[in-house]
This record gives structure tokens, sequence and C-alpha cells, in this order.
């Protein structure tokens, strides 16, 4: 018998007794998904079989979840950003606040120490 044949496009290589489909990996870059490509995987395999399985069988399923993490990273990284940027924006628009009632503060308290000069005087 052949060693190896093709049958409905699909190639047979013998292994022993038996004829094992010759399956390659299209896709042999390794990727490392992190907790939200992880969380996205859990969720698309129970809301969305369909997508699941079409992303498998075109082998594209782990370069999506790569993608889907880096941006959910990305999405995340300019958030903490933007709010610290809040933050910092809020915490100087409190210092102004904080010395403009000094000043009113140091302002009146000279304001009416003088008037209690004057008075004294009278």
């Amino acid at each position: 018998m052949k060693e190896k044949f093709i049958e409905n496009g699909i190639e047979y290589v013998k292994n022993g007794n038996y004829y094992i489909q010759n399956l390659t990996v299209l896709d042999d870059k390794v990727y490392n998904i992190g907790k939200y490509g992880r969380l996205h995987s859990i969720f698309i395999k129970g809301n969305g079989p369909c997508l699941y399985s079409a992303k498998m069988l075109k082998g594209t399923w782990l370069a999506y979840l790569d993608e889907i993490d880096t941006s959910a990273k990305e999405l995340v990284i300019n958030t903490d950003r933007l709010l610290n940027e809040d933050l910092e924006f809020e915490q100087k628009s409190l210092l102004n606040k904080l010395n403009r009632y000094k000043e009113q503060s140091r302002h009146d308290r000279k304001h009416h120490n003088s008037h209690d000069e004057w008075d004294m005087e009278l």
C-alpha cells in the first residue's frame, strides 16, 4: 500500500497499520493570551458558539483572542491614564480653591482688624 495519498483534498499518511490525516497548523505563532482574552474566550464559547466554531475552523481563534486581549489592555491603560489626569486636575482645582479661601480669609481678618483699630480711636 501507499505511504501517502490524497482523498477529498485531505492528505493521509500511513502510520503503522493506519492512515492518519496529515494536518498542519496554519499559524505556528505562540500567543500569550492574558486575562481579558481568556475572559472573552469563556464568554464567546458560552454565548457565541458559531463565532467560536468559525474562528477555530479558520485557524484564527488565537489571533482573535490576542487582538481582543491587546485592545482591552490598551483601553485599561488609557482609562487609568485619563482617570489619573482627571484626579490631578481635580486636586489642582481644589488646591487653588483652598488657596483662594486662605487669601480671602487673610484679607478679611486684616480688614476686620483695621476696623477694630478704627473703632478704638473713636
